[in-house]
């Protein structure tokens, strides 16, 4: 199972081990490497920026050869704690500032997702099917997906997507 161990590791990581090892700037949303636990890099990273961007701009940081999403790690060290999902409210996974995050679940963080970049409508959840010339429109609710409309009127189509997205507490973010 894949989250188990990623979470079992993750405990390894304390409050306390970050706020030994790491400065955290609130204004950018920055770490910046206090001392070297192991000193295995003989303190030439001390004070600069840590970690690195990964593909879908996810700051990671290593620790013990281990990678953390730097924003989980934010939450740590202010919380202690490692909720199921730490979600960016603006949509920037670069954006590591406090005021950006807030715990959450799975659920609630596809609701707060930001339209595909294959999206040819312009709005989520809502695509064309050519094979029957309609507009289908669809939305992810506590009981499962459901279809909302299938049709040929594109305003229709938005109208009903954007009324169930108000219904189920999406944020509507583009």
């Amino acid at each position: 199972m894949r989250g188990k161990g990623l979470l079992e590791s993750a405990m390894e990581v304390t409050k306390e081990y970050l706020r030994k090892h790491y400065d955290y700037d609130a204004t950018t949303g920055t770490f910046y490497l206090r001392e070297d636990p192991d000193n295995r890099y003989k303190d030439q990273y001390v004070g600069l920026p840590a970690g690195s961007q990964h593909l879908r701009g996810y700051l990671h940081i290593y620790i013990n050869e281990k990678p953390y999403k730097a924003h989980r790690l934010v939450w740590v060290y202010f919380f202690g704690d490692w909720p199921e999902v730490v979600d960016h409210l603006n949509g920037r996974v670069w954006d590591n500032r406090l005021e950006n995050l807030r715990a959450t679940d799975q659920t609630t963080n596809n609701r707060n997702a930001k339209t595909r970049h294959d999206n040819i409508s312009g709005i989520s959840g809502l695509h064309y099917r050519p094979s029957t010339a309609a507009w289908v429109v669809q939305i992810g609710t506590d009981h499962g997906r459901k279809t909302l409309y299938q049709g040929k009127d594109f305003f229709e189509a938005c109208c009903r997507r954007k009324a169930a997205e108000i219904r189920h507490r999406y944020t509507g973010r583009t």
